[in-house]
């Protein structure tokens, strides 16, 4: 499985501190998922005591990431 980070998404995630690593553990095994209205993917998984959001897109073998952030 491939993946990709947009512009926004590499921004966000320094900004935010949010490793790469635990947004594709985040895709890889989500604890829940669901479709958005957009029709993009949205991930949630428990890293330490948040839960990271990761918003994601999907085209043939590869993942989209377009956003993440932690929920409180």
């Amino acid at each position: 499985m491939k993946f990709e980070f947009t512009a926004h998404a590499r921004t966000r995630c320094r900004e935010r501190k949010i490793r790469y690593r635990d947004v594709r553990s985040a895709v890889e095994n989500p604890a829940r998922t669901a479709v958005n209205p957009s029709g993009a993917i949205e991930s949630r998984k428990k890293i330490g005591a948040k839960t990271l959001v990761v918003i994601f897109e999907v085209s043939r073998e590869v993942r989209t990431i377009i956003t993440a952030y932690y929920e409180d």
